[in-house]
């Protein structure tokens, strides 16, 4: 999975994802950068989702 990374501003693959649940039911995934190590969060948000396809 690829996510933008805050720390070396840029698109970066993610190891160690997984699914987990924030504040107010939100749904999300956590990731590794494989690059620099940072924690990275991508929000699974239904409505973007679908507006990718």
């Amino acid at each position: 999975m690829k996510a933008y990374c805050v720390q070396c501003a840029k698109e970066q693959e993610l190891t160690d994802v997984s699914d987990v649940t924030m504040k107010e039911d939100n749904k999300a995934s956590k990731g590794v950068c494989a690059v620099c190590g940072d924690t990275v969060f991508v929000l699974s948000d239904e409505e973007m989702i679908y507006s990718q396809k």
